[in-house]
């Protein structure tokens, strides 16, 4: 009896000793568990031998859903992961199972309830195995580090652009000191970054200097920032101007500037074109209105001189200096085209054209505007081959490549040596320049003893704006101009430099059949006849010679100096007119508005339109006017009085 009270005494020793321990591992069980929340880790456990697995209700929280939503298994876990990330986090798994002797450590992205995805970080170990050594159970956690993840991208990103940016960027030390530059810094400087941070700025800005770098400072202090255009001087000495902006940030107790450099080298140069081109745009306009006076003064000697050519003169010298009268008018005329369009009030056409009378013009121009040190030969082939260009342009291409040349050899002078001949290129020697057609062309080379180019240089010396000229010294857009001009007619250009010895320019212009229209030195025969014309023209001695001319061929002609009067003398009389002759340029009322009004009155009224500027740009402008004949000033009598036959003619 006494051993059986023992037994039952220590069977209820033994059930408090459980419940005390029971209690105790709950107390235990909890406080893990209140740890667990407190870090917000996700905790799971796993026997890979039974797959069973736990997942800790912040496990499933962290990726948006609630405890026991998804089934607490190794699948589970698999296909939560980003398809990118899958396999690395298997296999990191399956490496660890094949030797768990060390805990393992991955990052991957699992998809959340709403189809989102999350950074995790995912942590585990061995805590038992069985007896053949496998593992029995680990155990883990997950660790949200999506924010994390984040800001390292943000971080990394920041960086990148700090290094790839294309200005340069400074953090300067209030005493001046460079702390940190990034790549652009060091590449526009011509220094390394590690020699940079040894300066100080004033060390690359001539126009800052240790005595007045207080005041910068303080006007950063002051204002919190600045934006100001300065200069900056490269290791070999070179200075090129840059804009600045620049910005006080305090971090960790420590002042700084941080400067943001762009190099505006470009900028000046466009600044210098646009103020250029608004100068030659000036130059342009005032040329224009003195060629278009000149054409009108230009037709009235033209128009009598043939008028003369009309009469029977006995004199054969006399007759002689009327036939040189129309020659010279007809070369003025060539001229006033030039400068028109040079003015931008004709369009650029293009003719066939005699480019090494051009090239002659040109280099006459040049001699007069480059130093007496250097020297100018010429051989320019004559009868070479004609070419289809627009005379202004090609006068642009010589002077550009001379004018380059002349700028190479500079004040201490030298050889400048123009060449033109006609050659035949090939299928082989085409291939030497790029999209260039085998026939004939006429070869134009400029060359220079001078300095020579760079071959670094060499492959952007047509790109615009690039020039190794200091500004002030040109714009870069010289050489760029030629390129265009060349490839618009057809043509190529390359060019042949070695420092120290000089520079060629082979340019090439595809020959034209056929030979020059012949300069008109008599008047061919006119047709004429007996109808009635109107003739409008703001310059009386138009008017005149108009009207001399016509009444010669047998017409009867009405005439008018005023758009006005000659709509309504039209008004007046509609059916006693069979054609209206008129001015395009007239004050008040144009050629092209006073041709509207009259087809107001009669629809299918004929009508010849005479113009000092581009029959081809008008030609596009009043394509739908119904224009019957347009004539270029200063006209011909033979022009003049086939034009109206055919206009009469074709009614």
């Amino acid at each position: 009896m006494m051993a059986e009270n023992l037994a039952y005494q220590d069977l209820i020793l033994r059930i408090r000793e459980l419940e005390d321990n029971e209690k105790i591992l709950k107390e235990k069980t909890d406080r893990l568990e209140s740890a667990i929340d407190a870090v917000e880790d996700g905790v799971w456990e796993w026997d890979p031998r039974t797959g069973n697995t736990y997942f800790s209700p912040r496990w499933f929280s962290m990726l948006g859903f609630e405890p026991g939503e998804l089934p607490a298994t190794y699948e589970t876990w698999v296909n939560l992961l980003h398809p990118d990330d899958r396999d690395d986090a298997v296999n990191t798994v399956v490496q660890f199972l094949e030797r768990p002797e060390n805990p393992f450590s991955i990052e991957f992205r699992m998809r959340t309830k709403d189809g989102g995805w999350r950074w995790i970080h995912a942590r585990g170990k061995t805590i038992a195995r069985d007896r053949e050594g496998k593992v029995s159970r680990m155990v883990g956690t997950h660790v949200d580090i999506t924010d994390r993840r984040r800001l390292e991208h943000s971080l990394r990103l920041t960086q990148f652009i700090y290094e790839k940016a294309s200005i340069g960027i400074f953090r300067i030390a209030a005493d001046a000191r460079i702390l940190e530059v990034n790549n652009e810094a060091a590449r526009s400087l011509g220094y390394s970054r590690e020699e940079l941070t040894s300066m100080r700025i004033f060390d690359i800005d001539p126009s800052t200097g240790s005595d007045n770098w207080g005041t910068i400072w303080q006007r950063l202090l002051d204002g919190g920032g600045d934006k100001f255009e300065t200069t900056h001087r490269r290791r070999d000495g070179t200075e090129f101007p840059v804009y600045i902006t620049s910005n006080l940030l305090e971090y960790d107790s420590q002042q700084f500037s941080i400067a943001f450099v762009q190099d505006i080298t470009h900028l000046k140069r466009m600044e210098q074109a646009l103020s250029q081109a608004q100068k030659m745009e000036a130059i342009g306009n005032l040329a224009g209105g003195i060629a278009h006076d000149f054409n009108n003064v230009l037709s009235a000697i033209y128009g009598y001189a043939q008028l003369a050519q009309l009469e029977e003169i006995g004199n054969a010298k006399v007759r002689e200096c009327i036939r040189h009268i129309c020659l010279g008018s007809e070369r003025a005329k060539e001229l006033v085209l030039q400068i028109l369009a040079f003015s931008r009030k004709g369009i650029s056409e293009k003719r066939p054209t005699d480019i090494g009378k051009i090239t002659k013009e040109a280099l006459k121009l040049l001699r007069a505007s480059i130093p007496s040190t250097i020297e100018i030969r010429d051989n320019i082939a004559t009868d070479s081959g004609v070419v289809v260009a627009n005379l202004t342009q090609i006068h642009q291409v010589v002077m550009n490549l001379c004018t380059n040349a002349a700028h190479a050899l500079g004040s201490r002078g030298g050889r400048i040596v123009v060449e033109l001949l006609r050659v035949d290129i090939g299928p082989e020697s085409s291939a030497n320049y790029q999209g260039l057609i085998p026939g004939s062309y006429l070869k134009l080379i400029v060359a220079d003893n001078g300095h020579g180019i760079d071959p670094a240089h060499l492959p952007r010396i047509f790109e615009p704006y690039f020039t190794t000229k200091g500004l002030g010294e040109g714009t870069g857009m010289g050489l760029a101009t030629v390129h265009g001009i060349v490839r618009d007619h057809g043509g190529a250009i390359k060019v042949y430099s070695e420092p120290g010895i000089g520079t060629t320019f082979h340019v090439l212009f595809p020959v034209a059949d056929g030979p020059l229209p012949p300069i008109s030195e008599e008047i061919s025969e006119m047709p004429g006849g007996t109808e009635r014309i109107l003739f409008v023209d703001d310059e009386q001695s138009i008017v005149e010679i108009g009207k001399e001319l016509l009444t010669r061929l047998g017409y009867t002609v009405d005439t008018r100096v005023d758009s006005g009067d000659c709509l309504e003398a039209f008004r007046t009389d509609p059916d006693g007119y069979d054609l209206v002759v008129t001015d395009y340029a007239m004050p008040g009322m144009d050629g092209e508005e006073l041709i509207a009004e009259i087809r107001k009155i009669r629809r299918t009224m004929p009508v010849i339109l005479c113009t000092g500027f581009s029959t081809s740009i008008l030609a596009k402008k009043l394509s739908g006017s119904g224009i019957d004949f347009m004539l270029m000033k200063p006209m011909t009598a033979s022009d003049l009085a086939v034009a109206v036959r055919r206009a009469l003619d074709a009614r």
